[in-house]
């Protein structure tokens, strides 16, 4: 196939995390500085904003990541996957 006749897609995988509180009973935060939440999802990193550090933490916040990935059409059925995206994770 020449270049000209290749046919490109892409797949366009998109998560929207909503995060709403946070809480953690045995644990005791120092009450020095503000905190925020940092998340990373398909390589890019978002945080909320900071608040005073008692639970549980009350941020009501949407976060959206996006990420395209283009192919070339032989390849694209083989490759197409959003494996990269996680059911949940959890962070200590």
């Amino acid at each position: 196939m020449s270049p000209a006749k290749v046919h490109k897609r892409a797949l366009k995988c998109a998560v929207l995390l909503e995060i709403h509180s946070v809480t953690c009973p045995v644990l005791l935060l120092q009450k020095q500085s503000n905190i925020y939440l940092s998340v990373c999802i398909l390589g890019q990193y978002r945080k909320t904003t900071c608040m005073p550090p008692v639970f549980p933490l009350s941020f009501h916040q949407k976060m959206i990541f996006e990420k395209v990935k283009r192919f070339m059409s032989a390849l694209f059925h083989s490759s197409c996957s959003c494996a990269s995206v996680p059911d949940r994770q959890i962070c200590y």
